[in-house]
């Protein structure tokens, strides 16, 4: 059997050898895996800030959206807003509003509180009476033949659209178009009477 010697003096020298190469080595797989875990931070954060900003564009398209609606329905509820002695394609609109297609003399009224809008935000609106002038007999839903009034009254057909713009506060925007019908009578029927 062959005996290796080893002297203190050449144990020494090469474990502080190995020893140094190692330390090294350690040093930079903790680099790597420093360098990865940063990378996968970074792409966490900037995922987590695209979802807040979809979240924050779906919570501004909404609320242009309910905005719209609200107008809308101020629209519907004031009579004064449908002239049934207008013709197809009479239209009023926003007081405000200069456009070629709108009525000068005429103007659609709101509730004070809807014109309160937050800034950047713009709300243009108008009321159209469609075509034909007028819908004879009326029944729009089968309960109303039965009724014996119904022959007595025709229809106005009306068109509010709405559109709310927040391009200006980076904001969004929604358009709404709400159909109206308002009851006319029939004096052909009210004279037989």
């Amino acid at each position: 059997m062959l005996a290796l010697r080893l002297d203190e003096d050449s144990v020494l020298k090469y474990s502080s050898y190995i020893k140094g190469a190692c330390s090294g080595a350690v040093l930079l797989l903790a680099m790597v895996f420093m360098l990865l875990l940063a990378t996968l931070a970074a792409s966490g954060m900037a995922t987590s800030i695209m979802e807040i900003r979809m979240a924050a564009n779906d919570q501004f398209k909404e609320q242009a959206f309910q905005t719209a609606q609200a107008f809308a329905a101020a629209i519907s509820r004031n009579t004064k807003n449908f002239h049934v002695s207008g013709g197809v394609g009479f239209t009023i609109c926003k007081n405000q509003m200069t456009s070629p297609i709108c009525d000068a003399s005429k103007f659609v009224t709101l509730g004070s509180s809807l014109e309160d809008l937050s800034s950047g935000v713009t709300a243009d609106y108008l009321v159209e009476r469609m075509g034909p002038l007028l819908v004879p007999g009326m029944p729009f839903r089968q309960s109303q033949n039965s009724v014996s009034s119904v022959l007595a009254y025709d229809a106005a057909i009306f068109e509010a659209r709405v559109i709310v713009d927040g391009a200006g506060a980076n904001l969004a925007r929604a358009e709404v178009a709400q159909g109206i019908a308002v009851l006319v009578s029939n004096s052909s029927v009210m004279s037989a009477q």
